[in-house]
């Protein structure tokens, strides 16, 4: 289950001190805001959030899936994070084909996108591969474009992808 609420950064310092004691969905609620998220994730891996200017939130998140192996699954949500959808799913019918470490970046400009950056890797290899791929934003359910690797070594293992934009 995700939940997803908007605080004002004034209350960034607030919520880092309560979030381990304090931080139900409805003492979020209480504080109100919309500036910043905060995501609260049950029984999934790594994840990475943002929010387009229209408001809508993006999230992926890395999961392990016992028949398709590790996966990076992209939830959106219109309604300011009251429900997600899953918006799409990377993952490969070989098991020991791995998705992780997901970073999404919602950019937008002269055409708007999400773009996301992941480890990919073999289960049973000492290397992974890190890789981008991109969809419109404005879509129902993502088509990404042709999967990039950006940077691969050779018994290299690439942990947290990131990268920035100049948009």
């Amino acid at each position: 289950m995700l939940r997803c609420r908007r605080l004002p950064v004034s209350t960034l310092i607030l919520a880092v001190i309560l979030v381990p004691a304090l931080a139900t969905a409805d003492y979020v609620d209480s504080i109100g805001g919309d500036d910043l998220a905060l995501l609260e994730s049950t029984g999934l891996g790594p994840s990475s959030l943002d929010i387009a200017s229209d408001g809508t939130i993006f999230v992926a998140v890395s999961e392990n899936d016992p028949t398709t192996g590790r996966r990076i699954i992209v939830y959106r949500s219109t309604d300011d994070g009251e429900n997600f959808s899953v918006w799409s799913t990377l993952s490969d019918p070989d098991p020991n084909e791995e998705f992780s470490y997901p970073y999404l970046d919602v950019v937008e400009g002269d055409i708007d996108g999400v773009f996301l950056a992941y480890q990919r890797r073999r289960a049973t290899a000492s290397d992974s591969d890190i890789c981008l791929v991109s969809s419109r934003i404005n879509i129902s359910s993502a088509v990404w474009g042709t999967e990039v690797i950006a940077m691969t070594l050779t018994d290299v293992n690439f942990h947290l992808p990131r990268f920035d934009t100049d948009v």
